[in-house]
């Protein structure tokens, strides 16, 4: 029952991963250039990198729900110990996103000038090589 509780868990938290880890790795770059989220206080989209933390989060449940599977006594105090700090960094996330934390190739693309609403400047460095797909959609 554990391990189903477990892989359950895990299997929740795959797709914000899979999305975080594309956009963290520049496969996925068109959403740089899209507005942040409504009541983001930075200018830049971070949202994608913001779905690493809520996968981040989800697996945070695993404790609790191993404690709480076992039979410990403790499992309120551990899922609030373990859920409730993660919860309220993404909260916080939410809002204020610092740019230490972007990937390297949306620094670099912003040192070339790229913001919010700006598709003149190529998502693409001069030594990178655009992937076909990308070019398909008209991206530069």
């Amino acid at each position: 029952m554990l391990a189903l509780v477990v892989l359950f868990i895990v299997a929740i938290s795959a797709p914000f991963f899979m999305i975080a880890g594309r956009a963290w790795s520049g496969r996925s770059r068109r959403w740089a250039v899209d507005r942040p989220e409504y009541g983001a206080f930075h200018r830049l989209n971070y949202l994608p990198l913001k779905a690493g933390a809520a996968g981040i989060w989800v697996l945070s449940f695993i404790p609790g729900a191993m404690a709480r599977v076992s039979g410990s006594d403790a499992a309120e105090a551990i899922e609030f110990y373990t859920v409730f700090p993660v919860g309220m960094v993404l909260v916080a996330a939410k809002f204020w996103w610092p740019a230490a934390l972007a990937p390297q190739w949306q620094k670099e693309w912003v040192a070339r000038g790229g913001d919010v609403g700006a598709v003149d400047v190529p998502l693409w460095g001069p030594g990178e090589t655009v992937p076909e797909r990308a070019k398909k959609k008209g991206l530069q």
